[in-house]
């Protein structure tokens, strides 16, 4: 994994947080890629969450290891700029003043990629038995044509760093064993290929 610091994140469970599944979320790609017709989603404290990870078949988006049936079950992976639905020279350089505040990225109308502080609200609901229906599944990442699965799963964030290669993103590990960790304020190269969740703008 190539990143430039790695800070663990504590999860805690909040009892009172409400959740909620929806069937109605319609999905047109942000640059016409075709997606699935509905997602589930869940509300938890004042978030609105997709319950799975997008799987919109647009130009340069994946399925781990090449196999379909994986973009099923975990959802496509995508490079930032493309998750991003930004030109492909934002992986190698800075485009910051292209990011919107909700910024909606390849994700329906109504939706968008969530930054790191949107991420950081919802971790601090998401526990290993998943209470908050979540979903969270082992998703794996991409680098240079190759796959990798670590026993987690990586989700962009809307949130550039200070320089043109890097991007935030969440990582959650030992999904399989029901011990989450979570790491967030983490970076990586724009040109790897990790999995998105939308949030309801």
């Amino acid at each position: 994994m190539i990143q430039k610091s790695r800070t663990p994140f504590m999860l805690f469970i909040v009892a009172f947080a409400a959740m909620a599944f929806t069937f109605s979320c319609s999905s047109d790609g942000g640059d016409g890629g075709t997606c699935s017709a509905n997602f589930r989603t869940v509300i938890i404290g004042s978030q609105t969450w997709m319950a799975e990870n997008l799987n919109c078949d647009v130009e340069g988006s994946k399925c781990y290891d090449n196999n379909p049936s994986n973009c099923e079950t975990y959802g496509r992976l995508y490079n930032w700029a493309t998750a991003m639905n930004l030109p492909s020279n934002c992986n190698s350089s800075s485009c910051s003043s292209q990011i919107q505040s909700k910024h909606r990225g390849i994700c329906p109308a109504g939706w968008h990629i969530p930054s790191r502080a949107d991420w950081e609200a919802v971790t601090a609901y998401i526990s290993s038995t998943d209470d908050y229906g979540f979903s969270v599944l082992p998703s794996g990442f991409g680098l240079l044509g190759s796959f990798y699965d670590g026993g987690g799963g990586w989700w962009w964030t809307a949130s550039e760093d200070d320089s043109d290669y890097y991007a935030y993103y969440l990582n959650i590990v030992n999904i399989e064993s029901g011990s989450m960790e979570v790491y967030s304020g983490t970076m990586a190269l724009k040109n790897m290929l990790f999995s998105v969740r939308c949030l309801k703008d």
